[in-house]
């Protein structure tokens, strides 16, 4: 009668298993199905995007010259907008569609900025006095190199200014931009060691890589946040959505509109956003971030896979161990 009851109570518990083996496989078939969908959206509606955005382009040639101020501003809301889609659908895609993405996107933006460089000066020169047309009749007589090469110069600086701004290779420095560096640019800060860093103003987006024992404290970015291999840090971010990577001990005064994301860290400590600066207001409505939605003590870890128990790799901040205010350091 024994031997009866264990085989009986073997067999239950190796379908039981078969069964439990079946249901992570549609699980898992399900996901991969999503996952798939949500890709083929993504694609989809990036191509079409960034096909109207070259369409724009080639179409510079042929605009009439009254019509070249607005065509440009045009294609410049097209790419934030472009800009903001994959920053927001970044949860779901993979490192390299991110990637390639951006890839796309800068190839565009710098496209953009030779063209206005090219066509735009024009409708300067419609009201010149004689000194004005000398100094064109002399760059004239420039040879044709040396054009091209002092175009590509500008060109290369003016994608800089435009777009980007940030520090990269600083150690034990306080280091600040306002709000006239920062508003609507690409914040990049990289190989940052021991600095308190102080951004006013409100950035498209802001990557932070390779940033050790520093404070960085920054209004409110109108996309993304990125991090990867920050270490021992205390930051206080605002954004749209956040996406942590291979980053450790850092403690982070979050406000985010979606999910925060975390991958491949730990020691990640969150507490409310509380920074505070005049004019802070003006950068809120800037980034048209949402103040009544914060998701900034629930995040996503990449490498959890459990769903009824929470990461081991992030907890909320202690209220005893929070700074209450910033001033001291802005």
């Amino acid at each position: 009668m024994d031997d009866k009851d264990t085989i009986v109570d073997r067999l239950y518990k190796r379908n039981a298993k078969r069964i439990e083996l079946l249901e992570k496989q549609r699980k898992l078939k399900e996901e991969i199905n999503v996952s798939n969908e949500q890709l083929d959206y993504f694609n989809g509606i990036f191509k079409e995007k960034s096909d109207t955005i070259e369409m724009a382009l080639n179409k510079v040639e042929s605009l009439e010259e009254a019509l070249m101020l607005s065509h440009f501003e045009n294609i410049k809301k097209e790419l934030y907008d472009l800009q903001n889609f994959v920053a927001t659908s970044s949860f779901f895609l993979k490192d390299y569609s991110i990637r390639k993405s951006q890839a796309v996107i800068q190839n565009l933006q710098t496209r953009s900025i030779e063209l206005e460089k090219t066509y735009l000066p024009k409708k300067k020169f419609g009201f010149r006095n004689k000194s004005t047309l000398k100094k064109h009749d002399d760059i004239l007589k420039d040879s044709s190199a040396d054009i091209v090469d002092n175009n590509i110069k500008a060109a290369n600086k003016i994608k800089w200014d435009t777009f980007s701004c940030g520090f990269t290779n600083r150690k034990n420095e306080k280091l600040i931009l306002d709000s006239e560096n920062v508003s609507g640019k690409d914040v990049h800060l990289s190989r940052i060691d021991n600095c308190v860093v102080i951004i006013k103003g409100s950035p498209a987006t802001m990557h932070l890589d390779n940033v050790l024992n520093s404070t960085i404290l920054c209004g409110p970015v109108s996309t993304s946040v990125f991090m990867d291999n920050c270490n021992t840090c205390k930051m206080a971010l605002a954004c749209q959505q956040l996406r942590c990577h291979s980053s450790i001990d850092c403690n982070i005064y979050l406000h985010v509109t979606s999910k925060a994301i975390i991958e491949d860290s730990h020691g990640i400590q969150v507490a409310p956003y509380n920074l505070k600066y005049e004019g802070m207001n003006e950068d809120y409505v800037t980034s048209s971030l949402d103040l009544n939605k914060n998701n900034w003590d629930s995040l996503d870890d990449f490498n959890w896979l459990a769903a009824d128990v929470r990461s081991p790799n992030w907890r909320v901040l202690d209220e005893s161990l929070r700074i209450s205010n910033w001033s001291a350091y802005v």
